[in-house]
């Protein structure tokens, strides 16, 4: 059974225009559609700056599930989006993690950077 998101939507928070095309071609691929700046049932953030990540507590806070990325070597920000409760993976783990994601946005919270928690 599938959980993925209920409308369709998939908010991107992405600044990068290379990571921007990738979440979006896998998006597509699924059928769902990305938006900006208006709610949606799940959402992918870019961490760049302590703004994304106050962005993932927002979003997360309100009930959104959230897959975070961003550069293994800012592990402060990937860490500060665990902690609000994302799924925060580095870049490199984004094409890994996104699809199972997207099919079940609500499971992000059950697993780890690595894969399911056990």
């Amino acid at each position: 059974m599938s959980n993925a998101p209920t409308d369709g939507t998939v908010a991107v928070y992405a600044r990068d225009l290379f990571f921007r095309a990738k979440i979006e071609a896998q998006v597509t691929r699924l059928g769902l559609r990305v938006v900006r700046g208006t709610p949606a049932p799940c959402a992918v953030v870019e961490l760049t700056s302590p703004q994304q990540v106050a962005l993932v507590r927002r979003l997360v806070d309100g009930g959104t599930p959230v897959l975070a990325f961003g550069s293994h070597v800012d592990a402060d920000n990937l860490r500060a989006a665990r902690a609000a409760g994302a799924l925060a993976v580095p870049n490199a783990r984004l094409d890994a993690e996104l699809p199972a994601f997207l099919a079940d946005p609500t499971a992000a919270g059950r697993r780890g950077p690595d894969g399911p928690a056990s």
